[in-house]
């Protein structure tokens, strides 16, 4: 039991760091775009930087035997790193665009309560009466978010503000990741953290472009200080402390630690950008933050069969985590 505490008390931690480093995303995305970078070469340039440090951490950590998969799971395994975290980063670059960092972030933030109506699609897990109501709130929270929208109020001063678009690409953003973290959370029930950041960045390395093509390298000095810190203390830094936290306590327990960064990101892009939420607009945010907190702190009851000492955390199994590489200043 003490052992199950410890790796539960690690989980939390470890997304808490991969949130906060996330946290300065939509602000480093925002920073490029005013720059005059497309959202596909952001995109890209970000796996570029991302891909070959993932790729080193393997070689240290010795796991490169890990990556073998059978044809059937490589091929789901790559549907979901392009479609889902791909379309996921894709779209909500274009959130960005369209709404800023501070709203998009807001509206994306829907992703939890979405994930809760997949977990129990896919895995049966109950809806509960505390789970409706969170849904509600989650959903309540997003129209206050929306509202002050219809006149521009606060945002009107940003370049290619355009509040339908936004929402759009905000909501598919959302679905998206909710989608990602309800299949990670199965993948990673047999496949190694650091083998599974490195061949999903990987996929959507390929597929993007190929796509796309070679992104612009002819990028002002600001645009690519943005591009760099996106691929590494906002990617591969927290994508990789994601993915052990996940493997640690599954995706409910994650998405409560995952409730802070919408705040942080207000927070800087209200510092950095200018951006300023309105009154109504806090309100949403801490509806929509409560309403994670209601999902991911509600109790799974233990099976009668299970022994206390080998319960799953919110479906994350009981696999022993692996050791994080140790770095030598």
């Amino acid at each position: 039991m003490n052992r199950l505490k410890d790796l539960q008390s690690s989980g939390l931690a470890l997304m808490l760091l991969s949130t906060f480093f996330f946290g300065f995303k939509p602000i480093l995305v925002r920073m490029a775009l005013d720059e005059g970078v497309t959202p596909e070469d952001i995109l890209i340039l970000r796996l570029m930087i991302a891909v070959p440090l993932f790729f080193l951490t393997v070689l240290l950590m010795r796991k490169l035997g890990d990556m073998w998969m059978p044809p059937v799971e490589f091929i789901l395994s790559s549907i979901v790193a392009v479609a889902g975290m791909g379309g996921a980063m894709l779209f909500s670059f274009y959130a960005i665009k369209y709404l800023g960092a501070s709203v998009s972030t807001l509206v994306i933030f829907v992703f939890p309560a979405i994930t809760a109506l997949l977990s129990f699609v896919f895995f049966g897990e109950p809806v509960t009466s505390r789970k409706k109501l969170s849904l509600l709130i989650s959903f309540l929270g997003i129209i206050l978010v929306v509202i002050p929208l219809s006149n521009g109020n606060g945002f009107g001063n940003i370049a290619g503000f355009d509040p339908g678009k936004g929402l759009f690409f905000a909501m598919l953003c959302a679905l998206c990741w909710a989608s990602t973290q309800v299949a990670y959370q199965k993948i990673l029930e047999k496949r190694s953290p650091v083998t599974t950041a490195l061949m999903t960045s990987v996929a959507m390395l390929v597929f993007f472009f190929a796509m796309n093509g070679m992104p612009s390298t002819g990028l002002t000095t600001r645009a690519w200080t943005a591009v760099i810190l996106l691929g590494t203390v906002s990617w591969y830094v927290p994508f990789f402390l994601a993915m052990y936290a996940l493997k640690m306590i599954g995706a409910s327990k994650a998405a409560i630690v995952q409730s802070t960064g919408p705040g942080l990101t207000v927070l800087i892009a209200g510092l950095m950008l200018g951006e300023k939420l309105v009154a109504l607009q806090f309100g949403g945010m801490f509806l929509l933050i409560y309403a994670v907190y209601m999902i991911g702190s509600e109790k799974s009851p233990a099976r009668a069969d299970q022994e206390p000492s080998t319960v799953a955390i919110r479906n994350g199994g009981t696999i022993e985590p692996e050791p994080l590489p140790v770095r030598d200043e």
